[in-house]
């Protein structure tokens, strides 16, 4: 009979949390909780890394940190920069534009050790909070653990320190450090436990994760003289309970809604107990007959790899071979990532980590090649991705249209009689036009937002306030107010104002509908634009006010604030108009366009569907005989709403237009606010 000296429990809770992971992502719905394998790894790395930390000290009186970082980097870095190397040329292959439009920022944090603090502030950020989810966005748990293993080491110097300043013997630097990691842990666990879990940005702050890390810590200090105040009866008993709750917080719905903090508590304490009941390390025997305990240990201690590569796998498969994943394809796929897995582990994981090479083990050597191969990864992934944008933008966005100053000739045989025919974007589907899914206009050509001037300059992300566009020095102006979905028309209004003559001072703030009964912040906005209005500063105003499509079913009450304000407005002698929101497709449409980019005809979405949620302020506005525009049967024909028209991709997320389809509306706003008589042209 064969032997190994390992640690039996440490391997399997770490096969047990790497399989709740990768499990709960294939099959989210059966097992909700999976996500608690993360939490899991958590408690065993504060364990195993303050274990070895506090052993050194020990030993030898002194803790070696650029010893210690030397040692993460060789066991952490190889198999990292191999994924997302993989990662950006899998990505780049595909060819999928939305993909290709996120990837150097996540290869940046991801390699860089942030992708948890790219994604917080991702979560918050309306530029960015809907974009495709990344092929790298697992990097954010191995982020949390680095920033770890960064800080946590110089906390233990500091502590080091501190007691040789107060000339204390050794053996009261456990107890210094005890009390440090306690008093850490509580505070970050009070503070875990106090955020707004309502605010998917708390999910990846790191403080707020750093008690899962404490309570692995505490362990490695005061572990062993808890477990033995108990006898071997009780403890067996105890693992066995914390396996059950280990097991079965995978299937238990609804715990994200408490993470960080108590939602992870029993994962946390159940795993803690396992650790806690073992015997030491060195006494562990693993026999080769126990074929289930063997597979555990050897997943166990391939884990990290497992880790890595499943997520990509996962995410990048359906845009190659274009649909969504059934049973049978996440099988195959399981399959091949414990093959990549076995591979990784193999060949780059093992010879970078026992390598006796010097250029491995001596940190002068190693720090610098491995500051260079982390900047060879971001450069090239930024020079490669410039090149395939630019490679996918087979025709200039200035070709969509004619030129905004060149004149719209009468063509009275249409709908649209100021709109001279055209088959680009929202022309083709006015127009007699030859029907065309393949993208041929790149959305990311023209900016989501109006580009820095003397009074377009961006207050947070999606906020411009008085933003002027067309002709700034014209003598007639118009105020355009809304939200991001007013802002996703800035080229619309830029050509309106360049060609007849117009200021067109924009109002922009995502989120914030122009309205009455708004919280604070959108309050405080919409008064100021109200002053300016009232004061009679333009010829009149373009209201454009998104629906949210996440709330299927709005709050009454606004049917009678929009209704408020409009009465506001008329008091005022303010003229204005009510734009109809677009449609929103949702997120299936959104995941299947990115899987069928190349030809998303399939993945229209039902103009019932698109309509779903009413638009209260157009609703209003129509039903009081104000003014309104309704494209409508622009974005939808009688029965669907294609994702693509006239070569241009319609929309940018679930719900927000692409900006070179809002260029292609400008001759239609400009038609319609004729026909309204707001303007007067002799084009």
């Amino acid at each position: 009979m064969t032997t190994s000296r390992v640690r039996i429990d440490i391997q399997v809770l770490r096969a047990a949390a790497v399989l709740a992971v990768i499990l709960g992502h294939f099959w989210p719905q059966r097992l909700p909780g999976g996500f608690t394998g993360v939490d899991v790894f958590f408690v065993i790395s504060g364990f195993l890394i303050t274990s070895q930390i506090v052993s050194e000290v020990s030993r030898s009186s002194r803790l070696n940190l650029v010893g210690f970082w030397m040692r993460r980097i060789r066991r952490i870095l190889p198999a990292a920069i191999s994924v997302i190397s993989v990662v950006a040329v899998t990505v780049l292959w595909i060819g999928s534009p939305d993909q290709i439009d996120i990837l150097t920022r996540h290869v940046i944090a991801s390699s860089l050790s942030s992708e948890n603090l790219l994604l917080s502030w991702d979560a918050v950020d309306y530029n960015h909070r809907d974009d495709i989810t990344s092929p790298l966005q697992h990097f954010w748990s191995l982020a949390v653990e680095e920033q770890f293993y960064l800080v946590w080491p110089i906390v233990i110097a500091i502590t080091l320190a501190f007691t040789r300043l107060l000339q204390l013997p050794l053996e009261r630097f456990r107890r210094v450090m005890l009390l440090a990691i306690c008093v850490l842990t509580v505070a970050s666990f009070v503070y875990a436990s106090t955020l707004d879990h309502t605010n998917p940005a708390t999910y990846y702050d790191p403080f707020a994760r750093a008690w899962e890390l404490g309570i692995g810590a505490a362990i490695a200090l005061a572990g062993s003289t808890i477990a033995d105040r108990f006898s071997s009866h009780s403890r067996q008993l105890a693992v066995i309970a914390a396996w059950v709750v280990i097991v079965g917080m995978s299937v238990v719905p609804g715990l994200e809604n408490f993470v960080p903090g108590l939602g992870v508590v029993p994962s946390v304490v159940a795993t803690g107990i396992v650790i806690v009941c073992a015997a030491p390390m060195s006494s562990f025997r693993l026999p080769a007959a126990s074929t289930a305990i063997s597979g555990l240990v050897w997943l166990g201690d391939r884990s990290y790899s497992a880790y890595l590569w499943h997520w990509p796998f996962l995410i990048l498969a359906p845009l190659v071979i274009g649909v969504e994943l059934t049973v049978f394809h996440k099988i195959v796929l399981l399959a091949l990532v414990f093959a990549a897995s076995a591979l990784s582990f193999r060949f780059i994981e093992q010879p970078f980590r026992l390598s006796s090479a010097t250029v491995i083990r001596r940190p002068v050597l190693l720090a610098p090649i491995s500051a260079a191969l982390t900047a060879i990864l971001i450069l090239g992934t930024v020079f490669a991705t410039d090149s395939a944008t630019k490679g996918s933008i087979t025709v200039s966005a200035d070709s969509v249209l004619p030129s905004a100053t060149a004149p719209l000739p009468d063509k009275a045989n249409h709908e649209y009689p100021l709109v001279s025919p055209f088959c680009n974007g929202a022309g083709a589907a006015v127009f007699d036009c030859p029907p065309s899914t393949e993208v041929l206009f790149d959305s990311r050509f023209l900016p989501r937002s109006p580009p820095d001037s003397a009074t377009c300059t961006s207050l947070d992300n999606e906020d411009f306030f008085d933003c002027v566009l067309g002709d700034p020095d014209a003598a007639t102006s118009i105020a355009v107010v809304g939200d991001s979905h007013a802002k996703a028309l800035w080229v619309a209004w830029d050509d309106l104002g360049k060609r007849e003559g117009i200021a067109v001072h924009s109002f922009f703030r995502a989120g914030c509908p122009y309205s009455e009964g708004r919280e604070q912040e959108c309050g405080e906005r919409n008064s100021a634009v109200s002053d300016r209005l009232f004061a009679g500063e333009f010829d009149f105003a373009i209201l454009v006010q998104s629906v949210d499509q996440r709330r299927r079913h709005p709050d009454a009450r606004e049917r009678t604030n929009f209704a408020s304000t409009y009465r506001n407005l008329e008091a005022n002698g303010v003229s204005f108009v009510v734009v109809k929101d677009n449609p929103g497709i949702g997120e299936d449409a959104k995941n299947c366009f990115s899987r069928n980019f190349r030809d998303p005809s399939g993945c229209a979405v039902s103009r019932a569907d698109g309509f779903s949620v009413p638009d209260f302020a157009f609703e209003v506005a129509a039903e009081r005989g104000y003014n309104t525009i309704d494209f409508s049967d622009i974005y939808c024909d009688a029965a669907l709403c294609p994702l693509v028209l006239g070569g241009v991709r319609v929309y940018r997320d679930y719900r927000h237009i692409t900006t070179i389809f809002g260029k292609t509306l400008g001759p239609f706003l400009h038609n319609e606010l004729v026909t309204l008589g707001l303007i007067t042209t002799e084009n």
